[in-house]
C-alpha cells in the first residue's frame, strides 16, 4: 500500500510540475504532457489492483517463457543485492547487463503475448488519442486530477483539448462529503434543502465552471472521475 500511495503522489507532482509550466509557456504542450502522466498514473494504479487482487497477471505466457523470466529476475536481484554490498564497475557491469536481460525478455513476451503485454505493459492513451476517441462519440470527457496544492481538469472532445486548474483535493473533498450527507439525509448532518443546494452550486462552481461555455453544445459528458470524486453522483 505504501509503495502504491509514493507511486501515486510521483505521478502528482509531475502533472503539477506540467501545469506550473503551463501557466508560464501556454501553448507549448505541458497541459497535454500533464494529462498524458495522469493517464500513466491511472494505469499505474490499475497494475497495482491487479496485483493486490491477485489476479492472473501470467495468462498467455508459455512454460519457457515463465522459466525465463524467472531466471532474468533472479539475476536482477543478485546483481542488485551484490552492488549494494560492494560497489565497483564490475559490479556495476554486472546489474546493467540483468537490466538488458530483462529488458529483452520483455520485448519478446511483447511481441509474442499481446494479452500479457497488455496487463504489464499497458499503453494509456495520450491526449491525441483521447481526443480521436472523443470524436466518434457525441460526448466530451471530462476528465479529473485531484491534487494536495491544485487539482487539474481536461475537457476533451474531437476538436477541443482543454486544461484547467481547479480547487486543492481536500477543498473538493470537504464539499463532496457535505453534498452527499446532506443527499442521504443523514440526521446527524443537520442540512436543509436550501443548503444542500447552496452546497451543489459550490462544487458546480468548483468542478463545471471553469471548463467555460464549451460544455453548453455537449448533451453528453463522460466524467473520468479520481479519489473522492467517485463518490459524487455528476448527474445530481
Amino acid at each position: 500500500a505504501s509503495f502504491a500511495q509514493e507511486s501515486a503522489r510521483l505521478y502528482e507532482g509531475v502533472v503539477q510540475v506540467c501545469m506550473m509550466l503551463d501557466a508560464i509557456h501556454p501553448g507549448e504542450g505541458f497541459d497535454r504532457r500533464a494529462f498524458d502522466y495522469s493517464e500513466r498514473g491511472r494505469a499505474r494504479a490499475f497494475l497495482d489492483l491487479l496485483a493486490e487482487s491477485r489476479a492472473d497477471v501470467n495468462a498467455g505466457l508459455t512454460e519457457e517463457q515463465r522459466r525465463r523470466r524467472t531466471q532474468v529476475y533472479r539475476e536482477l536481484s543478485k546483481a542488485s543485492a551484490a552492488l549494494a554490498r560492494a560497489d565497483s564497475p564490475a559490479e556495476r557491469n554486472k546489474l546493467k547487463a540483468a537490466e538488458e536481460a530483462v529488458a529483452d525478455w520483455a520485448r519478446e513476451v511483447r511481441a509474442e503475448n499481446p494479452t500479457y503485454s497488455r496487463v504489464h505493459y499497458p499503453s494509456p492513451l495520450t491526449s491525441a488519442e483521447a481526443q480521436r476517441a472523443a470524436a466518434g462519440a457525441p460526448a466530451v470527457f471530462l476528465v479529473y486530477q485531484l491534487g494536495d496544492r491544485q487539482s487539474v481538469g481536461w475537457l476533451i472532445g474531437g476538436s477541443t483539448f482543454h486544461a484547467v486548474r481547479l480547487p486543492p483535493r481536500a477543498t473538493i473533498e470537504s464539499a463532496v462529503m457535505l453534498y452527499r450527507n446532506s443527499l442521504s439525509r443523514l440526521p446527524a448532518s443537520n442540512i436543509s434543502p436550501a443548503k444542500s443546494e447552496e452546497v451543489a452550486r459550490k462544487l458546480y462552481a468548483m468542478l463545471i465552471t471553469p471548463f467555460g461555455d464549451s460544455l453548453k453544445s455537449k448533451k453528453s459528458w463522460i466524467v473520468v472521475a479520481d479519489g473522492t470524486l467517485h463518490y459524487l453522483p455528476f448527474e445530481a
